[in-house]
C-alpha cells in the first residue's frame, strides 16, 4: 500500500477458472464492497522487489526524483592550434598581441612557434614551450627570428561554469633580410660537361648535363645559395620580362630543352 508492503498471505489449492470478473475491493457473489477508495491498482505476473515496487508508486505520484553530481556546462580545459602560417620569406617576430575575456576562475595562454619546413617539423614541439602573454615580444624561445612559418596554440581554462573567451591574435613579423647583397655573383661561364669545353655567348648546345660555374657574390647574411637563368631572350614574345618572376616561372627545362608556359621549345 502507498509503495510499501502492507501485508502478504500464501495460499493453496486450484486455481479459479470461471465466467466471474476479476474484482478488487469486494465480491459480486455475495455482494461486499470495499468502504473506502483504492486507486492505481497494480497486477503483475512476475515478482517485483521491494524497491521496485516503491519506485513505481514513487514515479506515479511524482515524488521520485535521483540526484548525482553536477555537471558542467563547459569544458575545464579546451586547446586550439592555428593552421600553420607562411609569411613568404625568413622573418623576425615581433609583438604577440590578443584579446580574451577571462571571467574569475578562467584564463587564457597562447603558445607560439616558427620553422622553416612548411609542416613545422623543424620546428619546437608546442609542450616544449612557454606561453607567451598579451603585448610581449616573440623573438627567442620556440619563435626564433629568421623563420618562414609560423603558428600559435591556445589553452583555455574554466571552473566548468564559466568559460573564458577569445576574440583575436595578432602577430607582428617583418622580413629577417631588407638589405641587397652588396656584390652579386658574375663572370658566369657554361662548359658542355664537367670538365669539357666552354660554350661561349650566343652559342648553344644539345647536352643534358652542361656544367656552370661563376664568382661568389657576398652579403651582410651569408650566401644562401644561386638560381641559374636559361632564356634565348631572342626567341621569347616581345612583352617578355626578364626581370619578372611571373615570366620566369613560365620558363622549365626538360629533356627537349627550353620550353615555355604552352610547352613550346624556346
Amino acid at each position: 500500500m502507498n509503495g510499501v508492503l502492507s501485508a502478504n498471505a500464501s495460499c493453496s489449492g486450484q486455481a479459479i477458472n470461471n465466467a466471474y470478473n476479476f474484482t478488487v475491493g469486494g465480491e459480486t457473489v455475495p455482494a461486499y464492497g470495499w468502504d473506502g477508495i483504492i486507486d492505481e491498482v497494480r497486477y503483475s505476473n512476475t515478482p517485483r522487489t521491494a524497491g521496485w515496487v516503491a519506485a513505481d508508486y514513487k514515479n506515479d505520484t511524482d515524488s521520485y526524483s535521483t540526484y548525482n553530481t553536477e555537471e558542467n556546462l563547459y569544458n575545464t580545459t579546451s586547446t586550439l592550434t592555428s593552421n600553420i602560417y607562411d609569411t613568404l620569406n625568413g622573418s623576425d617576430w615581433d609583438l604577440l598581441t590578443y584579446t580574451a575575456t577571462t571571467p574569475a576562475g578562467t584564463g587564457v595562454s597562447v603558445k607560439v612557434r616558427a620553422g622553416n619546413q612548411s609542416n613545422l617539423s623543424d620546428a619546437t614541439a608546442f609542450a616544449s614551450c612557454s606561453a607567451t602573454s598579451d603585448n610581449s615580444d616573440l623573438s627567442g624561445g620556440c619563435s626564433v627570428d629568421n623563420k618562414r612559418y609560423v603558428q600559435y596554440e591556445l589553452t583555455l581554462t574554466g571552473n566548468g561554469s564559466v568559460t573564458p573567451t577569445f576574440n583575436d591574435i595578432t602577430i607582428d613579423f617583418s622580413p629577417s633580410d631588407l638589405v641587397p647583397p652588396s656584390a652579386n655573383a658574375s663572370s658566369v661561364t657554361m662548359y658542355r660537361t664537367n670538365g669539357g669545353t666552354t660554350v661561349n655567348s650566343g652559342a648553344w648546345t644539345s647536352v643534358l648535363s652542361p656544367k656552370f660555374t661563376w664568382a661568389t657574390g657576398t652579403d651582410e647574411t651569408g650566401i644562401k645559395g644561386y638560381c641559374l637563368r636559361l632564356v634565348n631572350k631572342s626567341s621569347l614574345a616581345p612583352t617578355f620580362d626578364d626581370t619578372s618572376p611571373t615570366d620566369l616561372t613560365n620558363i622549365t627545362y626538360n629533356s627537349s630543352g627550353l620550353i615555355d608556359s604552352a610547352s613550346t621549345p624556346v
